[in-house]
């Protein structure tokens, strides 16, 4: 391709601020939020959607707000309580064009979450995107590649990309058990009295090496 063109009295620094590629998707966790107005937030884990709303703004999306897909981070609030059954609904609209990228339910094992990744885009007729595929054993790692050679390309158009670095990074409420946010964000504070949830957080802690956990930012 031929190098962008210079402004008047630009230098060739100019050509390193020249526009960069994009693409927009629709994210699962807006879709639902519009679907369902502030009820979102106060009981996500027993919403009731409108499918054919959510159909309605996905194929919207695509159509008249140039989305190339739909996007989802399925081990964070709120995208956690998203059934599979919900995210074939809401990729199906999009079909065959769209893309489906997902970061899957990684804390449910990152085998069974690929699985999932392919079942909506083989029943929903979308390509899938595995966003950050990362393993934390050998045997993890084969057990993953041999899915990905032997079934998940043959099944749909299967891409995945890896991060280049070891660390990862989020937020820190991603340490505290999925049932912690069913009463929604406002219900939280309560649930951490609970002695079951502690539980489970501690034990999902005792598997965390703290030593290595860096605190970036505070509000």
């Amino acid at each position: 391709m031929p190098s962008p063109s210079l402004p008047p009295g630009g230098s060739s620094k100019d050509r390193r601020q020249a526009p960069k590629p994009a693409a927009l998707w629709w994210v699962l966790g807006a879709l639902t939020l519009l679907a369902l107005g502030q009820a979102y937030f106060l009981a996500p884990a027993g919403r009731q959607l409108s499918y054919s709303e959510f159909k309605g703004l996905v194929r919207g999306g695509q159509v008249a707000e140039g989305a190339v897909g739909v996007s989802t981070g399925l081990d964070y609030v709120s995208q956690c309580f998203a059934t599979t059954d919900e995210i074939v609904e809401a990729c199906a609209p999009m079909s065959p064009h769209g893309l489906y990228v997902t970061h899957v339910r990684y804390k449910k094992g990152t085998l069974e979450g690929l699985k999932e990744a392919v079942e909506i885009g083989r029943r929903a007729k979308v390509p899938v995107h595995i966003s950050h595929l990362k393993g934390t054993t050998d045997e993890q790692i084969d057990a993953i590649l041999s899915y990905v050679d032997g079934t998940a390309r043959n099944e749909v158009s299967f891409t995945f990309d890896v991060y280049p670095y070891l660390p990862g990074s989020t937020m820190l409420n991603f340490l505290l058990p999925h049932d912690v946010w069913e009463e929604g964000p406002l219900g939280v504070l309560p649930r951490l009295r609970d002695r079951r949830l502690r539980r489970e957080f501690a034990r999902g802690l005792a598997l965390t090496d703290l030593s290595h956990v860096h605190i970036a930012w505070l509000p």
